[in-house]
């Protein structure tokens, strides 16, 4: 780092020669490190990078990615003057070192080549040696579950009188020892559910509840078909849980099974009235698993919170009037459409059917509903019209006057 003048005098020191001062940051000032780490986030700043002092890592979730970012760091580093040393460059790879860690595409692990030592480490030979020993776990006990009870043989000979090495304690310690070193990601799970009227989300770490999260429809929500609202629970649970999932693989859990074949589908291949949804979603690495019992996410989406956000509102309306914009037909004949399907008592039941969500089995259904089964998961209702997809459902109700 270049020092202006004011600064390079007060670095001014005295020789057998004559007086000397720094044109650039010398070692041992304390500052330096903040200031470097300052100036090394202006010179990339807005490219995305993970940047500690001179440790500079960049991810992408492809290939075009990473290369993409790899050219505008470089270009960015030409322009500012930053040089690289080649020998301490990796490119193109799933783990990289940094800063004591380990990335990889699973999450942080520790960095086997900075812990080495930890697996060669003797075994303490007095209460001194133990209690090194004891104060290394425990800064390593983000990487070691369960250490409080892993290591309570070696917490009371700590605090015994005498200390009396056995094989207890030698199991304890390899124990630690291989929790240590076979550390995984934490495995995050989001469990949701949607009820006629709300919106529940629970978000687990190892079975664990990190939190909690409800939200009520509102009146457009609610005219939603059931396999929809299912779909907003998790758009409401991502943007809920984001700065917790976002990054990581994630598993969703959901009692609504026909769910899982829309979201296996790609997002062009899905019905209109979802493909924003899923396009909301599509920078989360999920997976959807079906569980039949989900108390907690059920009960939240009950004994909801109102909604407070208007702008989630307006974004809703806004979708739902652009579907109906681009139906090709005039506001005279949709609005003759929507009374004559109000009069129509199959089509009511139809709009009760999807309102209220449809049976798991088809056998469970209404006869009059048996012919609308297969496509079950494209039917929405809005204002009194009848919706498959893009296209109004008008199957009775348009019936030529006699």
């Amino acid at each position: 780092m270049v020092l202006d003048d004011a600064s390079s005098e007060l670095t001014t020191f005295n020789t057998m020669f004559e007086r000397f001062k720094w044109r650039r940051c010398p070692f041992g000032i304390i500052s330096a490190q903040d200031e470097y780490q300052r100036q090394m986030e202006e010179a990339f700043e807005g490219l995305g990078l993970g940047l500690i002092v001179d440790d500079i890592a960049g991810v992408g979730t492809k290939k075009e990615d990473h290369d993409m970012q790899l050219k505008a760091v470089l270009q960015r580093a030409r322009e500012k003057g930053v040089k690289f040393n080649q020998d301490k460059c990796v490119f193109n790879a799933t783990a990289i070192p940094y800063f004591g860690h380990l990335l990889t595409t699973e999450g942080v692990k520790p960095d086997p080549n900075k812990t080495k030592a930890i697996a060669e480490t003797p075994e303490p030979r007095n209460k001194e040696e133990l209690q090194t020993l004891l104060w290394m776990f425990n800064y390593l006990s983000r990487y070691i579950p369960n250490l409080s009870s892993l290591n309570q043989p070696l917490r009371d000979l700590g605090k015994a009188k005498d200390f009396v090495w056995t094989k207890k304690h030698s199991d304890a310690c390899q124990t630690i020892r291989k929790s240590y070193f076979n550390t995984h990601c934490q495995e995050v799970e989001i469990i949701v559910d949607a009820s006629q009227h709300g919106l529940g989300a629970q978000l687990l770490v190892r079975d664990k509840t990190l939190a909690c999260g409800s939200r009520s429809l509102n009146d457009t929500e609610q005219r939603y078909s059931q396999i929809k609202k299912e779909l907003l629970g998790i758009v409401f649970a991502c943007k809920q849980f984001h700065q917790y999932i976002f990054g990581r693989k994630v598993s969703v859990i959901k009692d609504h099974k026909p769910l899982e074949n829309i979201l296996r589908k790609p997002i062009s291949k899905a019905p209109p009235t979802l493909q924003r949804m899923m396009l909301a979603i599509h920078p989360y690495d999920l997976r959807f698993t079906y569980r039949q019992e989900i108390p907690v996410a059920d009960t939240l989406s009950r004994l909801h919170m109102e909604n407070t956000d208007p702008e989630e509102d307006l974004q809703t309306e806004l979708h739902v009037h652009n579907v109906m914009k681009h139906i090709p037909m005039k506001d005279q004949m949709v609005q003759s459409i929507a009374d004559r399907t109000k009069y129509n008592p199959k089509m009511q039941v139809l709009a009760d059917t999807i309102k209220k969500g449809w049976p798991e089995h088809k056998k469970q259904c209404p006869d009059e509903m048996q012919e609308y089964w297969n496509y079950r998961n494209k039917l929405a209702a809005y204002k009194g019209i009848l919706l498959k997809g893009d296209r109004i459902v008008n199957r009775g109700v348009c019936a030529k006057k006699s």
